[in-house]
């Protein structure tokens, strides 16, 4: 249990320090812009949060890295960063029975980093 403590903690300090690192502020981005129309790159993360609340973490996972490898930006970053925040506060539970572990999640936002 100590050890997925750690790993989350990890995790969690990770995401924070790639956000302010890349962004100057912190991961949290709104969907909505200032016109209120959400836009293309938006739209990405409204999926993967849509699929994460239906449990389908391995295909918006594969989603998110495919739209990364096609267009690396940071919008598509910022989006998986959340992301990954999200699936970082699910419980161990939860996250087996969508097939998932924390260990890939901390291997999720490596490969992210690594795409961008």
């Amino acid at each position: 249990m100590a050890e997925w403590d750690f790993i989350q903690r990890e995790i969690e300090g990770l995401s924070r320090l790639l956000a302010k690192t890349v962004f100057g502020k912190s991961s949290s981005i709104s969907l909505v812009t200032d016109d209120g129309v959400i836009s293309s790159k938006d739209f990405l993360k409204f999926t993967l949060f849509d699929m994460l609340a239906k449990g389908e973490i391995n295909e918006a996972e594969n989603l998110l890295h495919t739209k990364m490898e096609e267009e690396p930006c940071s919008e598509y970053f910022a989006a998986g960063i959340e992301f990954y925040s999200e699936l970082n506060k699910i419980s161990d539970f939860e996250l087996e029975e969508c097939d998932f572990s924390r260990e890939e999640i901390a291997d999720g936002v490596e490969a992210l980093r690594m795409l961008l």
